[in-house]
């Protein structure tokens, strides 16, 4: 993050710990026809230069696996 709001382009973020212990992050998306994807917006493999603008996924699941309290699965709706 930065200290002030319009920042020089030559500014220093800083950095801070969220949470110590995470072993694994992961998240994936939940598309219209309800598939899961772990990229968005999705690529169309027929039309890999697509230059509609995709709707927002239907829900966002966050996986987080913590050396303390193992596995913490959530699943977002984005309704």
């Amino acid at each position: 993050f930065w200290s002030v709001l319009d920042r020089a382009q030559d500014s220093e973020p800083y950095q801070t710990t969220l949470i110590d212990g995470v072993q694994r992050f992961e998240y994936r998306f939940l598309d219209a026809t309800r598939e899961w994807s772990s990229e968005w917006p999705i690529q169309d493999e027929q039309d890999p230069d697509q230059t509609e603008t995709p709707s927002l996924p239907v829900a966002v699941e966050v996986i987080l696996e913590h050396e303390k309290w193992g596995r913490l699965n959530r699943v977002i709706p984005l309704f």
